[in-house]
């Protein structure tokens, strides 16, 4: 789908971790970068990342050699994810007034890739009459990634800050399309979260 922006969800605390979960070292490089170079192979026009808690910590280590890659500062981000959507709906749109697209995602899913996007975008062509495709993990779970199109732009701009995708998936159903994405379940709060799904690392 053209225009179609990448809304990268990193700003919280990892306060299970006790340490940046997005600086997590994997394949050779960090869950959050793992994650940026895969959406760089997509065909996504554009990628933000929100950060907040760990700003200072994460904002050195992102890819500097990705041109289309800009972060977001979310000051609020303690308030909840709906806070770091509105933050990065608010900007994005301001940048891209043009934007057909946004597909939403956050940084602790170890098995996102360029595939996940492209199929989320490639689906988003055939079924035009539903506004929203979201991953489809089993038969009753689902989530992010979940593109949005810009009919839905004024919903994720009104969101509730403590509330997240999820809920606007769920009040939406009747426009809702899926994508298969049974890994999608798997995401990330420890390190031994990650040492159990990659034993060798």
């Amino acid at each position: 789908m053209s225009n179609t922006i990448a809304l990268i969800l990193a700003a919280g605390n990892s306060s299970r971790l006790g340490s940046p979960k997005q600086l997590l070292p994997y394949k050779g490089t960090t869950l959050l970068n793992n994650l940026i170079e895969e959406i760089y192979k997509s065909k996504v026009s554009g990628l933000y990342v929100v950060l907040g808690a760990l700003k200072e910590q994460i904002l050195p280590t992102l890819p500097s050699e990705i041109e289309k890659l800009e972060s977001i500062t979310n000051p609020g981000w303690s308030s909840g994810m709906g806070s770091s959507i509105k933050v990065g709906v608010n900007y994005i749109l301001k940048c891209n007034p043009l934007v057909n697209s946004i597909i939403i995602t956050v940084s602790d899913q170890p098995f996102v890739t360029a595939s996940v996007f492209n199929s989320l975008m490639n689906k988003a062509i055939s079924e035009p009459a539903k506004s929203i495709v979201a991953c489809q993990y089993g038969k009753d779970m689902y989530g992010v990634p979940v593109l949005f199109k810009k009919e839905l732009f004024n919903e994720l701009l009104s969101i509730e800050d403590n509330t997240g995708a999820k809920q606007l998936i769920r009040e939406n159903k009747p426009i809702t399309t899926f994508v298969k994405f049974p890994e999608g379940a798997i995401d990330i709060d420890t390190e031994d979260d990650l040492h159990k799904i990659l034993p060798e690392m």
